[in-house]
């Protein structure tokens, strides 16, 4: 996890320059960035992930979400479907989940973390519709008269769509 390293006895214990990286990113987001905004100012600044990757707009929703960052841990988010298969699935309720308060050290305080969740919340709301099941604000919105496709936000190549006149 960024930010965070495991000791010896597999303590998470703060990694000091991390921390200062996750800071500045609550802090922009709740100066009125976005996640994509947030997300090419670290690449342009040359900073990278934990694996060494480009920082993307999902890692930066991930990263301002993560409890840990406040020193809790929320356990089984994530199980087994049994013991053979061994398939990782997200625990919807299927199973009880188990939340650790001050498990260690956090890097952001608690009122921090929570304003960023409720402007993650609002933020939500307010680019989503009722049915949208994308992360755009005009997913689903838009049709083809002729044949019912939704429009995309991307294409590779505007002559196979029937929705653009041809030139």
């Amino acid at each position: 996890m960024f930010g965070y390293r495991r000791n010896a006895n597999g303590v998470l214990e703060i990694e000091p320059s991390e921390a200062e990286i996750v800071r500045m990113i609550f802090n922009d987001y709740l100066s009125g960035m976005g996640q994509t905004a947030i997300a090419k100012k670290l690449n342009e600044m040359g900073i990278h992930t934990r694996q060494g990757n480009s920082w993307t707009n999902p890692r930066i929703k991930e990263l301002l979400s993560n409890e840990k960052y406040i020193g809790n841990l929320l356990l089984q988010k994530y199980y087994r479907n049994n013991h053979i298969e061994k398939i990782k699935t997200k625990n919807n309720g299927e199973l009880p989940r188990y939340l650790v308060e001050d498990a260690h050290e956090a890097i952001i305080d608690k009122d921090t973390f929570y304003e960023v969740q409720k402007l993650l919340e609002e933020r939500k709301q307010q680019y989503s519709h009722e049915g949208s099941t994308k992360r755009y604000p005009l997913s689903g919105m838009i049709q083809c008269k002729s044949c019912g496709k939704n429009y995309q936000r991307k294409c590779t190549t505007v002559m196979d769509l029937e929705w653009f006149p041809k030139l």
